[in-house]
């Protein structure tokens, strides 16, 4: 009898230990898709993207941002979803339409409006990783409403690339 409960114990303190090493992934995993770990600005939902950088998988907070950090370390890039501005489902790169160059960036919405040196003299903003802005949408008539109205060009993800 004694062993029997030793046993029951011993996997019941196993599933515990399994449980505890799974939410502490999980909790890893979300706080590192959080946080863009190019420009270290929040990933917005309405802006998410998930590219492959010279092969290995990254999260961004825009598709800018993953052009930008491929551009700068010379590696190769590949678009594996975007996020539709005006629902938040995520789009395959094939069938969404890009908006870039629009005057909405939600990448720079929280920024402070003056930058300042190191002597806190203000200082002009000359590059951003995430300007201009590329907003992916679901659909072509909510791309060119959002132009009407915000301004910016339509692209498709392949002319996006190939430029």
């Amino acid at each position: 009898m004694t062993s029997r409960g030793a046993i029951t114990g011993l996997i019941v303190l196993i599933m515990v230990g399994a449980g505890l090493v799974y939410v502490a992934w999980h909790l890893t995993r979300s706080t590192t898709d959080a946080v863009c770990q190019v420009c270290n600005r929040p990933i917005h939902m309405e802006t998410r993207t998930v590219a492959l950088v010279g092969g290995k998988r990254e999260v961004f907070c825009c598709p800018t941002c993953a052009i930008s950090a491929a551009r700068q370390a010379g590696k190769t890039l590949k678009f594996l979803k975007f996020t539709d501005y005006a629902t938040g489902w995520p789009v395959e790169p094939e069938d969404a339409f890009l908006v870039r160059g629009s005057d909405v960036n939600p990448c720079l919405a929280h920024e402070p409006e003056m930058l300042t040196d190191m002597e806190k003299r203000p200082a002009a903003l000359t590059f951003d990783r995430c300007a201009p802005s590329i907003l992916a949408f679901a659909t072509r008539d909510a791309a060119e409403a959002f132009i009407e109205e915000h301004g910016g060009e339509l692209l498709l993800a392949k002319d996006l690339m190939a430029q």
